[in-house]
């Protein structure tokens, strides 16, 4: 764990410590920072016990609370979110917080942020319903695109993987959400990956082999 993440690991104890009803996830908080993952994993445990009988109000309250922090650490894969708090405490409340809310788009942008694959997409596709310019839901989903084409070009010159056609439409696809609303953060950097994506599958949509 890097000493950035030691730093914001301590103090997302200390905020929770503040609540007394989060005693059991800031003392996680702290024995996780000082790498004692068992005695951690425990404190877990008997908060994620106590969370799932407070009421509606109090489990969205820290989950409101939660989310933003796990920017430091990176969504899923934050040491703020083990498996048991993320599967039996944070996923279900949300989905119940999304009936109850469901034009709330951080909502939708949260829980994008905490799954994979598909289920992903649908989520941010779902926050740029409600909300056309939403910058996490075009970012997102313009680094899928970006993301899949990579992939598929990671053999070359050798060969691509896959259909260049399918990924330049992926690709325009990408440019668009960049481009559209507000200036998105990175969408800079963004582009001139593009760019390069661009100009490799235009190199080898007709004439060089692929494998479908």
């Amino acid at each position: 764990m890097f000493s950035g993440q030691l730093i914001a690991l301590l103090a997302a104890g200390d905020a929770a410590a503040e609540n007394s009803q989060w005693a059991e996830f800031a003392a996680f908080c702290h024995l996780r920072a000082k790498g004692l993952r068992k005695p951690a994993l425990r404190k877990v445990e008997v908060f994620v016990a106590q969370a799932l009988c407070w009421s509606f109000t109090d489990r969205t309250r820290f989950i409101a609370w939660l989310m933003p922090q796990l920017g430091t650490f990176g969504g899923s894969n934050s040491p703020l979110l083990p498996h048991p708090l993320l599967a039996q405490f944070v996923l279900p409340t949300l989905l119940e917080w999304k009936l109850v809310e469901p034009e709330r788009v951080e909502l939708w942008v949260w829980h994008g942020s905490l799954v994979s694959g598909d289920e992903s997409v649908v989520c941010f596709k779902g926050a740029l319903e409600i909300d056309p310019d939403c910058q996490q839901a075009r970012r997102a989903l313009a680094s899928f695109a970006i993301n899949d084409v990579e992939y598929n070009q990671h053999h070359l010159p050798d060969y691509y993987v896959g259909d260049p056609e399918a990924d330049l439409q992926s690709l325009a696809y990408a440019l668009r959400l960049i481009n559209q609303g507000s200036k998105l953060e990175y969408g800079d950097t963004m582009r001139m990956e593009i760019t390069e994506l661009v100009e490799n599958a235009l190199a080898h949509a007709q004439s060089s082999p692929s494998i479908n």
